[in-house]
């Protein structure tokens, strides 16, 4: 009995040594990042953090502060992760990644390409991969990092929010994750299109306090058109009008909105509530072909010209000059990737891969070659749902 006794009491002391949160990290020994920024100076990385002052964060505006709620640090290494640990010199604690919300990537060192940052940021345990990631566009990412933002005081979650938002509203921009970039660059006969994004306004000002504290600010971020990759390469950007197409293609349009010209002057403007995309690989004469069918609703949001929106005719003509239009955009998207970049980074190969398996092991070899001169044919279907609560333009009802 006593044996047993001394066993069980053994068993006891090394359950309680085990016990407890032998890995703990207490908040106040990390840095905690939201933003990373990485560009590449020659054969270096330079990686920037922005790093949240949660006693800034938390505490109520008062008179005279002077601090902001984030900071930002820098270390230039042979590698991501020394630079991240270089940083210990200066930063009183350890950067920790795994709050990261936005992933800024310079403009020259997505030029000279991407998969080692990412491979880092994929491997590490410590980070997960519900962070947005966007190209810097015409700078390097610190200068974006170093931008405060009003309305959210950590300029990382203003961005984080910003694209999420217009990526839901307006069609040219998409937020794109870790793995979802990565499954598209480890994707056969496919490559990705990343959002950029610029400083807007009085660069220098943009990192002084004053930019928060002014009606309109000095200097703000702008979600800016679409990076088209080759393999892991930047190798361009695409405009407004052909990330819209790109967007439409890839069925990422949830809402947007445009405008059509009346006959007579003036304009009417459209607001897309739902879309749809098919896209279909085919064979035509023994040759691969790729076929688009987008659905399209939406309502009429304003009328500034003289037209009769109770006639049927009228709807109708409506919508066939929105499909026009939706091809037409569309059409621009596949031709900057045909002739501009010659580089499907539409998805087109992948699409036939999945579509037609057999005939794909027979193109993918020389898919480079056949994707400039590959049939292309878009067709949209867009059906007016409401004219709103009013029925012929207001212009029309005021009496001289």
């Amino acid at each position: 009995m006593g044996k047993r006794a001394a066993s069980a009491a053994l068993v006891g002391c090394i359950c309680l040594l085990l016990a407890g949160c032998w890995s703990r990290r207490e908040l106040n020994e990390l840095s905690v990042t939201v933003g990373l920024g990485i560009d590449k100076t020659g054969d270096m990385y330079t990686v920037s953090a922005q790093v949240v002052d949660p006693g800034q964060v938390a505490a109520k505006a008062t008179a005279g502060g002077t601090r902001v709620p984030v900071t930002v640090y820098k270390e230039t290494a042979p590698s991501i992760l020394e630079a991240l640990r270089k940083m210990t010199n200066i930063a009183p604690r350890r950067i920790y990644l795994s709050h990261l919300r936005m992933l800024i990537i310079g403009e020259e060192m997505a030029r000279s390409g991407i998969s080692e940052a990412l491979d880092f940021l994929s491997r590490g345990h410590e980070t997960r991969t519900d962070f947005f990631i966007a190209i810097a566009k015409g700078s390097d990412a610190l200068d974006i990092l170093n931008v405060l933002t009003p309305l959210e005081k950590i300029p990382a979650n203003n961005m984080f929010m910003s694209l999420e938002t217009s990526a839901k509203f307006w069609a040219p921009t998409h937020g794109i994750f870790l793995d979802e970039l990565i499954d598209a660059l480890a994707a056969e006969g496919d490559s990705p299109a990343v959002t950029g994004v610029r400083i807007k306004g009085d660069e220098d000002r943009g990192s002084n306090v004053h930019n928060v504290e002014s009606i309109i600010p000095y200097s703000e971020l702008e979600y800016t058109g679409l990076a088209a990759f080759r393999e892991d390469k930047l190798i361009g950007w695409l405009n407004e009008e052909e990330s819209k197409g790109f967007n439409y293609i890839q069925g990422n349009v949830h809402e947007s909105a445009g405008h059509l010209e009346c006959p007579g002057g003036g304009r009417i403007v459209t607001d897309v509530i739902r879309s749809n995309t098919k896209v279909r690989g085919k064979v035509e004469d023994g040759e691969p072909a790729i076929e688009i069918k987008i659905e399209l609703e939406g309502d009429i949001a304003e009328v500034a010209c003289d037209i009769d929106l109770q006639n049927p005719e009228t709807v109708a003509q409506i919508n066939r000059q929105i499909n026009a239009n939706v091809e037409r955009i569309v059409n621009t998207a596949v031709k900057r990737a045909q002739t501009g970049f010659k580089t499907d980074f539409l998805g087109f190969g992948s699409v036939m891969r999945k579509s037609l398996p057999k005939e794909w092991k027979t193109w993918r070899n020389d898919w480079k070659e056949r994707f400039p001169t590959l049939p292309v044919a878009v067709r949209a279907d867009y059906k007016i749902r409401r004219i709103g609560t009013i029925t012929n333009p207001l212009r029309m009802e005021i009496k001289e």
